[in-house]
């Protein structure tokens, strides 16, 4: 019964369910424990009655979600954050309590990292856009914290952890282009390395990455680079889209994923970011470096032989802004 109300509690995706729903498994465990001082008294075994009470962990897992719901269906900062405080409540209760002689709370999961590592990436990105950095850093930091755990845990490497890596990067993506250091994008850049790092090393069963994880990177480069002014953007537009392009490579040569169009559109973008966030013409030498980058990216991608990432109608808008930001200013006053 316990379990069946908190499935739909779960499936309600409220602030208010998900408060419900930890409420039950609270009584739930007291139950268990109730039942358990009865009969340890007289008999050594455990009766039907006291494991049906014990909270699984898919339960726990269960009660994480209903807090993850409750982070989706709002954009309100407060709610977001004390969702994501909740969920990795019960991540920390179910750490500390992994080696309890009554298995109660059970130990954490890939999935149950997972779910934690996801909301707090989510309450990044509503606290970040609702306009507060400081909140948007303290759970991108709280994000990569519970990954840096999760790395030193002894799960095996599999989709599932492969999701953790990209929920983390997303976590620091939300930040990108409110610093005009690099500074997120470098975070986010650190953990998609960490991503192939843990792919190489494991030497089970081949977990294919997805290019959603680099393709979030590239986005979170380019949406740093607006934040750059124009006449110091010639260094750093040169170093990421290098950086960018070094990723692909890695991407071909050790994971064997081909980047797509949206890998290629990122590039493109991030070449005239500077000039299009600012509206400035800037120097003629630093967008003759910027211009000469993405003729290079559209000429890979309109090359014979390539039938995964040829140029769609974001590739031609993305184009016509670079042409507009980035031609020689002789040529905008002819």
């Amino acid at each position: 019964t316990f379990k069946l109300v908190i499935d739909e509690l779960v499936r309600r995706g409220t602030p208010k369910h998900a408060e419900t729903a930890e409420d039950l498994l609270h009584l739930m465990e007291d139950c268990h424990c109730d039942k358990l001082s009865e009969i340890l008294p007289k008999s050594d075994t455990t009766d039907q009655d006291a494991l049906e009470l014990t909270s699984s962990i898919g339960v726990y897992n269960a009660v994480m979600n209903a807090w993850a719901r409750a982070i989706k269906s709002t954009n309100d900062p407060l709610i977001a954050m004390h969702s994501a405080h909740r969920i990795e409540a019960l991540l920390r209760k179910m750490a500390e309590n992994e080696h309890s002689e009554n298995n109660l709370p059970p130990s954490p999961t890939v999935t149950s990292f997972s779910i934690a590592i996801d909301a707090w990436a989510h309450a990044a990105s509503i606290t970040v856009a609702k306009g507060d950095i400081s909140g948007g850093q303290v759970a991108a930091k709280k994000a990569q914290a519970l990954l840096d755990e999760l790395q030193h845990q002894r799960f095996e490497f599999c989709s599932i952890s492969a999701s953790c890596f990209g929920s983390a990067i997303k976590a620091w993506s939300s930040l990108c282009g409110k610093s005009e250091d690099g500074e997120y994008a470098n975070r986010a850049e650190d953990v998609m390395h960490q991503l192939i790092e843990a792919s190489q090393s494991f030497r089970g069963l081949y977990v294919p990455l997805d290019i959603i994880h680099f393709n979030n990177v590239f986005d979170a480069w380019a949406r740093e680079l607006a934040a750059i002014k124009p006449d110091k953007s010639r260094g750093s537009v040169a170093s990421v889209v290098t950086n960018m392009q070094h990723a692909i490579k890695q991407m071909r040569e050790c994971n064997n994923i081909q980047p797509d169009t949206s890998s290629f559109n990122h590039i493109i973008r991030a070449c005239y970011a500077p000039w299009a966030a600012r509206g400035e013409i800037g120097n003629d030498d630093n967008r003759s470096v910027a211009m000469g980058l993405v003729v290079e990216a559209y000429m890979e991608m309109t090359k014979d032989g390539n039938n995964v990432y040829r140029p769609d109608a974001h590739t031609y808008a993305h184009m016509f802004k670079a042409i507009a930001c980035l031609l020689p200013s002789d040529s905008l006053s002819s």
